[in-house]
């Protein structure tokens, strides 16, 4: 399996010396590049799954807005909200109007309800930032906006995006990378550094040196290399059947998945670099009736959603994968 983990940025003046690609080949770091434009990267991914369709891609940005604003938007599929950002992305960015925000005299208006994706409240832990915020620290909108037409093109050379399109290969996934990273003082060198040494000891260390080299650099390195140790829970990943995630649209089958989808780094291989978190697939093999006992089960506190990957802590689990086959329906969401 080939990884390719793209550090995005959404800076139109010197883009090129923000956005970094890193490639990850049978576990080993084998290129970490930048200098090229958002339309070069995507070039550059597309020729890579040409030459090897076993390919994951992933991408740091949202995939789309909460699903409040699609519907006021009168977007039926995820499809259409890529084309409006495509058609009307820049504009939507030089006004800045609501419900973006960020900007110099434009300071948030929305409640956490409102603000984030379901992905987000439920399993950001916090760290998440709002894709309506197109200014000021951490903000994410701008770069997700000029993201958002690239996933057209993607798909139009045959890459699945997930959670969209299932998981077939070459595919795409939205990652987090803060996630993926864990805990770490990434303005520092030394701290950078360290955590390569710490937790990559077997990568080259021309490649871990370059990969210390910047946040961006580091951030597109670690992610490749987390996703590329977790072959089993790609596998695993399907196209979500949650009637949330759809809009049903009057005289036509049910449009596809909208919105507001589960973002890799978020809760699907958070932080494994570290050791930090576990990860459960929770799967109803059989219908909780058929149940006999014996089965696996959470803490009450943590609600489980039939199909998705949820992180927990080790502590909670007691291994690094550990997998619930059974959920109970009272805690299904």
């Amino acid at each position: 399996m080939r990884v390719l983990a793209i550090d995005w940025s959404g800076k139109n003046k010197r883009e090129e010396e923000f956005l970094w690609l890193a490639e990850v080949c049978d576990g080993q770091l084998v290129s970490l590049q930048n200098g090229f434009t958002r339309e070069q990267l995507i070039e550059k991914v597309v020729a890579s799954a040409e030459k090897d369709p076993d390919t994951v891609v992933g991408l740091d940005f949202a995939f789309s807005f909460p699903r409040w604003w699609c519907l006021q938007r009168g977007w039926c599929d995820v499809q259409e909200v890529w084309a409006a950002m495509a058609a009307d992305g820049d504009e939507l960015l030089e006004a800045c109007e609501l419900p973006l925000w960020g900007r110099p005299g434009k300071p948030n208006p929305h409640p956490p309800d409102r603000r984030f994706r379901r992905t987000e409240r439920e399993d950001g832990g916090g760290m998440a930032k709002s894709v309506f915020q197109i200014g000021g620290a951490g903000a994410v909108g701008t770069g997700s906006i000029r993201g958002m037409p690239h996933l057209i093109t993607l798909a139009r050379h045959g890459f699945g995006i997930w959670p969209f399109d299932g998981a077939p290969r070459p595919l795409v996934i939205e990652i987090y990378p803060r996630a993926l990273t864990g805990p770490v003082k990434k303005n520092k060198w030394t701290a950078r550094r360290e955590f390569l040494d710490k937790h990559f000891p077997e990568q080259s260390a021309p490649m871990r040196e370059r990969a210390a080299g910047s946040e961006d650099s580091f951030d597109a390195a670690v992610s490749a290399l987390v996703i590329a140790a977790q072959p089993g829970q790609l596998a695993a990943l399907e196209q979500l059947a949650d009637p949330y995630f759809a809009i049903e649209v009057a005289g036509s089958k049910p449009a596809a998945p909208i919105c507001e989808v589960p973002a890799i780094g978020l809760f699907c291989l958070a932080a494994l670099a570290t050791g930090r978190l576990g990860i459960s697939i929770c799967r109803r093999s059989r219908p909780a009736a058929a149940r006999s006992g014996g089965a696996t089960r959470a803490p009450d506190r943590l609600a489980l959603r039939h199909g998705a990957l949820h992180p927990y802590p080790k502590r909670l689990v007691g291994g690094p994968v550990f997998r619930i086959d059974h959920v109970s329906p009272s805690r299904a969401q």
